[in-house]
């Protein structure tokens, strides 16, 4: 039950943070150089940025 809340939440997390960089108007290029200097790209990461790509493509699941 906890593991599944988690990558809930993870999802949600994912999401929040690329609708972020949209409101801020960041280009991918801008919000993947910002996404590599503050952590190294993990999974989460990577979710994040293609969730930047969806919406940007307005593809938001």
């Amino acid at each position: 039950m906890l593991l599944r809340l988690d990558k809930w939440l993870k999802k949600r997390e994912e999401k929040i943070e690329a609708c972020v960089a949209h409101l801020y108007k960041l280009t991918e290029e801008e919000y993947s150089l910002i996404l590599s200097e503050l952590k190294p790209l993990d999974p989460f990461c990577v979710a994040v940025l293609n969730f930047y790509r969806n919406i940007e493509r307005g593809v938001l699941k």
